[in-house]
């Protein structure tokens, strides 16, 4: 059990900063979510700030390492299989999600979020660079240094991910994407490849609640698209994931040693 002990920590970290920053809120006067869609700067200030300092607040505890953000480790000729194949695979969750109905508790904050340039960075940047700090570096990165079986922490960090959303239109989707996450950080032992996936993945979603924005609730890409032509999305997506993500776990090897010019002369480390 004693393996568990740091994860749960960097998961109770992230939980009592996300605690904290509603409280500041609320002393604010941010009482109510009308309050908060009035103002949603304070909301989007509030995520930016609790998530940097508990960045900080992991990197002192030991639970990553500044190569898990470090580009040079990256194998880039072979990046884009894992990020291509992770998108797809998130273009069909979110239309067995869209299909699933489920309450969606946040919606109009995220709206209100996303109309506003300081959301938008809590969103689309720091938010994502934040979750993959705690949530494949902290917790899926620390259990596999400490000899967990890949697939094993893989499933136990992607479905933490999910329940911490805390939100029923987000928790089935975001456990699914936790996985596909999962799988892409574990070969690289980076969270460079995953945050520029979750960047990109949250980036569609700002751009589509600025363009549908309070009719959002109404529209349904699954609705628009029927039901036969879904399923053949989902079932073709699903395959294309399938084939970009082994190719990508086949052939990709991670960079471990980078070479510096320092003073004249080279030091590997």
């Amino acid at each position: 059990m004693k393996i568990f002990v740091k994860p749960i920590v960097a998961v109770l970290l992230f939980c009592v900063m996300q605690l904290l920053s509603g409280l500041a809120l609320f002393a604010f006067g941010m009482k109510d979510q009308e309050a908060m869609l009035a103002q949603p700067e304070w909301l989007a200030l509030s995520i930016i700030v609790s998530g940097l300092l508990t960045a900080v607040i992991l990197y002192r505890m030991h639970m990553f390492h500044l190569r898990t953000i470090d580009p040079r480790y990256i194998n880039w000729p072979y990046a884009h299989l894992g990020i291509i194949g992770a998108l797809v695979g998130i273009f069909a969750i979110d239309l067995i999600s869209e299909k699933l109905e489920l309450p969606d508790l946040m919606q109009m904050e995220f709206i209100g979020l996303a109309n506003n340039p300081w959301g938008i960075l809590a969103i689309a940047v720091i938010g994502p660079i934040v979750e993959e700090l705690v949530f494949r570096a902290g917790v899926l990165g620390y259990l596999v240094r400490n000899e967990m079986k890949s697939w094993q922490a893989i499933l136990i960090s992607a479905i933490v991910f999910g329940l911490i959303h805390f939100n029923p239109a987000q928790i089935p989707a975001a456990a699914l994407i936790g996985v596909l996450l999962g799988i892409v950080y574990v070969k690289s032992h980076s969270i460079v490849l995953t945050s520029i996936i979750h960047i990109i993945n949250n980036s569609l979603a700002v751009f589509e609640m600025r363009k549908f924005g309070d009719t959002l609730a109404d529209f349904s890409l699954t609705k628009v698209m029927g039901g036969q032509l879904t399923l053949l999305f989902i079932v073709t997506c699903s395959l294309l994931c399938y084939v970009f993500l082994s190719e990508y776990v086949r052939k990709y090897h991670r960079r471990k040693n980078i070479r510096r010019h320092h003073h004249h002369h080279r030091r590997t480390f």
